[in-house]
């Protein structure tokens, strides 16, 4: 780490870790208290009156999802829309917690609970671990222990949430644990592209899909392993997936969504990934090949998706709705890149601010999306309050460095 870079590091801690330690307390124990189950925006779906066929069809089910992202507590409370409980949210908050537990012990509790009820959640039928969001259909829909397709972006949320209790926590069964989600995607996703240089994984054993964060995340993660293991396996497959991702770098130093001509959107969350993925096996890997793309992917999440009082953006072309997600990821993001970007604590800090005077609810949750008439204020557990739980765990980890 530079000088320059050590200099405003210290000078945005000093400034910051007062709010930065009481909104981790704050939204810890909003989540306790709320037993980590809640709402998420596209939920109203899952209503039992929705579940007739015709409510399936394409244009119903879009006009649902519309209705759920404008709807409250009220309209779910009364269409008996179920609480969430997912392993996107356990592991958000396990590795928010193992984050904090150099600085507080006392999550350890916390921890263990955590620690049990996502290993609880496992897909019951694949042999490594493996987790989702989405129900099984092939399954009973038991709300005591349901079962969830696997998905890549959320196995790697609960493998690296894994990895956080081996290196902070010292609980060196997280490793067997994350070893065997790295198995997972190593023997079980497909590998949509895969050629000598380059590779995609899927984002299930039962697609093809090429989206290039959930695939550099994965090889982000392997790398990780490598550094923890040395399987020499795990950095091959990590080198050519981050080869995919540098190949498919716009000249504006941003990512498409995927490869297909229906995925060819381009948002803040991805962008993000992508860079932070490709930070972060540059970190575990030292490999050095990658600091232009790393670069120029940096650069351009800084300029196109935040406005100068640091509001984040969502999409490249409209400011509105500012999401909770754009904020959350933001955070995480500088805070990730504080090693190698002089503006990263700048950054985080008036994001930060921002976010706390706009996005703030009265009970220390955080809003779904502020529109330029006004703010939707429900608290969504796993895209709103887990979400940014860790991104500010991660930040309080960066100003300790």
């Amino acid at each position: 780490m530079s000088s320059a870079i050590s200099t405003a590091l210290r000078r945005a801690f000093e400034d910051a870790a007062p709010t930065v330690r009481v909104t981790c307390e704050e939204l810890a124990v909003w989540l306790r208290d709320h037993y980590y189950q809640g709402y998420e925006p596209s939920d109203l779906r899952s209503a039992p009156s929705f579940q007739k066929p015709f409510f399936k069809q394409p244009g119903i089910s879009h006009l649902i999802d519309y209705l759920s992202e404008h709807s409250g507590r009220r309209a779910r409370k009364f269409l008996s829309v179920p609480l969430s409980y997912t392993p996107t949210t356990l592991a958000l908050a396990l590795g928010a917690c193992a984050e904090l537990y150099p600085f507080d012990p006392g999550v350890l509790p916390t921890i263990i609970v955590l620690r049990g009820e996502l290993l609880r959640l496992r897909h019951p039928s694949e042999k490594e671990y493996c987790w989702g969001d989405e129900y099984d259909d092939r399954f009973a829909r038991d709300l005591n222990a349901p079962v969830f397709k696997p998905d890549t972006f959320v196995s790697y949320l609960c493998g690296s949430a894994m990895m956080t209790l081996a290196e902070k926590v010292r609980d060196e069964s997280a490793v067997a644990v994350a070893e065997s989600v790295g198995r997972y995607f190593i023997t079980r996703l497909n590998r949509s592209v895969d050629e000598s240089d380059e590779m995609c994984f899927s984002t299930s054993p039962d697609d093809q899909e090429k989206i290039f964060h959930k695939s550099a995340l994965v090889g982000s993660f392997l790398a990780r392993l490598w550094q923890w293991n040395r399987n020499d396996e795990y950095l091959e497959l990590a080198v050519r997936a981050m080869n995919f991702l540098r190949n498919a770098q716009l000249a504006t130093g941003m990512w498409y969504y995927g490869l297909g001509e229906e995925k060819r959107n381009i948002n803040a969350i991805h962008t993000s990934y992508n860079v932070i993925a490709m930070n972060d096996y540059r970190f575990y890997s030292g490999d050095r090949n990658f600091d232009d793309t790393i670069f120029n992917g940096n650069e351009a999440f800084k300029r196109v998706f935040f406005e100068t009082d640091g509001k984040p953006k969502m999409f490249v072309h409209r400011l509105y709705p500012v999401d909770v997600r754009a904020c959350s990821q933001a955070i995480e993001h500088f805070s990730a890149m504080m090693k190698d970007d002089i503006d990263a604590p700048d950054r985080a800090i008036s994001i930060l601010q921002w976010t706390l005077q706009n996005m703030r609810n009265p009970d220390n949750s955080f809003a779904y999306r502020k529109y330029a008439t006004g703010t939707q204020r429900m608290a969504y557990v796993a895209w709103g309050q887990a979400h940014m739980f860790y991104a500010m765990s991660r930040l309080r980890t960066a100003f300790a460095l």
